[in-house]
């Protein structure tokens, strides 16, 4: 009967551990900070894929104030406030959108980086 019970609290020790670890070392701003917000200055299509520069100011929610960004078939590209998913041909030069990146980022200037997200923003 001791052995169950030291088990028991020598696992839920382990639990609480891993999880405080663990709540301590996730980076919690990038949870609610877009990447950029802006305008998009330049549209490029290649196939499947295309590129956006977006030029924004770097605000407190947000990483940087200039991206070229690469949209490909697993970007999702969605429109506020209607939140419906659209294509990347409904993207015109001149509109606002919010973007957010999906793995590494080229530190160049402007940025570069690939979208898991883009929001057309009105």
């Amino acid at each position: 009967m001791r052995r169950i019970v030291l088990f028991i609290i020598i696992l839920t020790i382990l639990t609480l551990s891993i999880f405080i670890v663990y709540n301590n070392y996730i980076d919690k701003s990038k949870i609610f900070k877009i990447d950029i917000r802006g305008t998009v200055k330049n549209i490029s299509i290649f196939g499947d894929t295309a590129t956006i520069l977006v030029e924004g100011q770097k605000e407190a929610d947000t990483y940087y104030d200039k991206a070229s960004i690469r949209i490909d078939k697993k970007t999702l590209i969605t429109k506020v406030p209607l939140n419906r998913i659209i294509d990347i041909s409904e993207i015109t030069v001149g509109d606002k959108v919010e973007v957010t990146f999906i793995g590494p980022v080229a530190e160049s200037y402007p940025v570069q980086a690939v979208a898991e997200l883009v929001n057309l923003i009105e």
